[in-house]
């Protein structure tokens, strides 16, 4: 894992499940600590180059672990995409083989919200009871909120947590 100022990067073998499953496992344990949140999944390379530190003469020290690839650029593009909300975005490079048997794990993107860069994200619901939960969760998150534009976001939530248990009560 690599971490980068607010962000962190994960990599992770060829298998797509793992990914999902840490993805979906990470936001739902965030949303339910109140933590607003993105996370992009992009598939391909992925290189790390060498880790260094050095210390500046008044003492602070500075590393470097510079990392680059098509894999983090096309996470980048996935979280990065025109969508609001607090979601998992997925690059269309990391669409499971297998993601049409299960479309409740792949929901589609709102037209207006699709683009190159991504088209799906994953439901974050492991269960129908998840709902309760993190729509409380989301509210509690919301309360102070006054931006309009941050509460944005948090209405595009509410809409993607709808879509993600409509979607798991449709595939019982």
């Amino acid at each position: 894992m690599i971490e980068f100022l607010d962000s962190a990067y994960i990599v992770l073998n060829d298998n797509h499940l793992p990914a999902e499953n840490l993805a979906r496992g990470m936001m739902h344990e965030l949303l339910l600590a109140g933590v607003p949140s993105r996370i992009g999944i992009g598939k391909r390379t992925f290189l790390r180059m060498s880790f260094s530190t050095s210390t500046h003469p008044t003492g602070t020290i500075f590393a470097t672990a510079p990392f680059m690839g098509t894999g983090v650029i096309n996470a980048y593009r996935a979280e990065r995409c025109a969508s609001r909300g607090f979601r998992i975005f997925v690059h269309p490079s990391a669409i499971a083989a297998n993601s049409e048997r299960a479309p409740w794990v792949y929901l589609r993107l709102a037209d207006a919200e699709c683009s190159a860069s991504c088209s799906r994200q994953l439901n974050v619901m492991m269960e129908e009871n998840d709902a309760p939960a993190m729509r409380k969760a989301l509210a509690e998150m919301q309360a102070d909120v006054t931006n309009p534009r941050i509460l944005l976001h948090y209405q595009a939530t509410a809409t993607a947590l709808d879509r993600c248990e409509a979607a798991l009560r449709a595939a019982r």
